[in-house]
C-alpha cells in the first residue's frame, strides 16, 4: 500500500534518485510513467535486439546528447 501513495525511491540507492511510484506506475525523474507491460516490453527488446537495433540506439544517443546541449531560451 505504501508504494501506492506517491512513493520516492531515492532511499534505495543514488541510481533511484528522483524515481517515485504513484498508483502502479514507475515514474522516472523526466515525468515518464511507465506501467509493468511496459517495463516487460522495454526489457524484452533490449534482449533480443539486433544490430539494425544498435545502430538505431546509437543514433537516438547521440541526438539525444545533442538536444541536451542546445541552449534554452
Amino acid at each position: 500500500m505504501k508504494l501506492y501513495a506517491n512513493r520516492r525511491l531515492d532511499a534505495v540507492s543514488k541510481e533511484w534518485r528522483g524515481w517515485m511510484f504513484n498508483k502502479g506506475e514507475l515514474i522516472t525523474p523526466n515525468g515518464w510513467r511507465l506501467t509493468p507491460n511496459q517495463i516487460f516490453m522495454g526489457n524484452a527488446l533490449i534482449k533480443i535486439s539486433t544490430d539494425n537495433d544498435r545502430v538505431l540506439r546509437a543514433e537516438i544517443m547521440r541526438v539525444a546528447r545533442l538536444i541536451r546541449n542546445v541552449p534554452s531560451y
